[in-house]
């Protein structure tokens, strides 16, 4: 079967008033659209229109869990797999990193057997599943993602006043093992002093390199806040409409501008670090984080497929005007429509789906026909299984 789905928002601060309520054709009542959500998780689920009436995804999958999810994706997760969203982001998020398995069921534990509720500023675990995730842009994005080499790092902080780069060199003259562990506690735990001249000095930077831009733009917004020479030690990268990026567990990342889909495990579990007045858990961080150079691995769709290596989630994306024949091999899947004219049927039903909404098509329906005018649509499905 298909559904059509209405799917909550996310009013953080560092939303855009105007991409999400102008995709849907919405007032924006003054408030920053930072993300909408399509999936089952507990915290905002989406909202499906059955015979019954409109009930939450999630209760809908509690009560037809055969049909809506099939026996494989049931006993391998007991929920569906993945959250779906939308981001547009107008002022930079903070430096964040997810935790895999292990971590996330023991940190959910550990707090529940503390008494932390859940919606308590406190509470770093939210659920206890893992949270990787794959970013796709929708207009120019930027973003930091992972460490940098340690050389590139030395190359850009000429500016730096002298306690900072002889700590830099003698870490450097150690060799490389655990080098970027190294640094990141210690940086992280500079006193007061230390933090207030290494900022004073970012008035030293000369140039026009993109990361001393950036640093002085999130000086602006986060003045006194360390991290703001996050785009030094952190690859920074622009992605361009099309381009993907596929986030670890355990990789320090932020993303500071631009509109993207976001594909993910079912999670909304976020450890912060800096660039941001929301709770920070430094020690968590720093306990679960990976601290190694990362690799900058664009991902482009290969036959319409972005492909990674993960059971919880897949991601295809169609554009152009065309009639497609889809099997879901993989199901149940969400289909998004973010351009353009769109009609989803199957042999019993159609739906119209309008620019920035979406349906949920459940385990029982193998095949889709879609017909598409001047569009752009994505589809979030399980990934393949072992």
């Amino acid at each position: 079967m298909i559904f059509k789905m209405e799917n909550p928002i996310q009013h953080y601060t560092w939303g855009s008033k105007s991409y999400l309520p102008n995709l849907l054709n919405l007032d924006a009542h003054g408030k920053p659209w930072a993300e909408l959500w399509m999936g089952a998780h507990p915290k905002a689920p989406s909202w499906v229109m059955t015979a019954q009436g409109k009930i939450t995804l999630r209760e809908w999958i509690d009560r037809n869990r055969e049909n809506t999810l099939g026996i494989k994706i049931w006993e391998k997760f007991k929920d569906l797999p993945y959250l779906f969203k939308i981001l547009s982001i107008e002022n930079p998020l903070s430096i964040q990193v997810h935790p895999n398995k292990i971590q996330a069921r023991e940190g959910y534990l550990k707090e529940d057997k503390e008494n932390i509720p859940m919606d308590s500023p406190q509470r770093n675990y939210k659920d206890n599943n893992y949270k990787p995730e794959l970013l796709v842009a929708i207009s120019d994005m930027w973003i930091l993602k992972g460490f940098r080499s340690f050389e590139d790092f030395l190359s850009k902080i000429d500016f730096a006043p002298a306690f900072f780069k002889e700590k830099i060199m003698k870490l450097y003259s150690k060799g490389k093992k655990d080098i970027w562990k190294d640094f990141f506690y210690w940086f992280m735990g500079m006193n007061d002093q230390e933090e207030e001249m290494l900022l004073q000095s970012i008035e030293n930077m000369i140039g026009d390199s993109p990361e001393y831009n950036w640093v002085k733009t999130l000086q602006g917004y986060y003045p006194g806040d360390i991290s703001v020479l996050a785009p030094l030690y952190l690859n920074l990268i622009q992605l361009k409409s099309g381009e993907a990026m596929y986030q670890r567990d355990g990789e320090l990342h932020g993303y500071l501008k631009g509109n993207g889909i976001e594909l993910m495990s079912n999670s909304d579990n976020v450890l912060r670090c800096g660039l941001t007045a929301k709770h920070m858990d430094i020690q968590e961080v720093l306990k679960i984080s990976r601290f190694e150079e990362s690799a900058i691995e664009f991902i482009k769709p290969q036959n319409g497929q972005y492909k990674v290596d993960i059971e919880d989630f897949a991601l295809q994306c169609f554009n152009g005007s065309d009639t497609w024949i889809i099997d879901l091999k993989y199901s149940p899947v969400i289909l998004l429509n973010l351009q353009g004219t769109l009609v989803v049927s199957n042999q019993d039903e159609s739906f119209e789906v309008m620019p920035g909404n979406s349906v949920f098509i459940d385990k029982g329906t193998s095949k889709i026909t879609v017909k598409a005018t001047d569009a752009m649509f994505y589809i979030a499905s399980p990934g393949e299984m072992s």
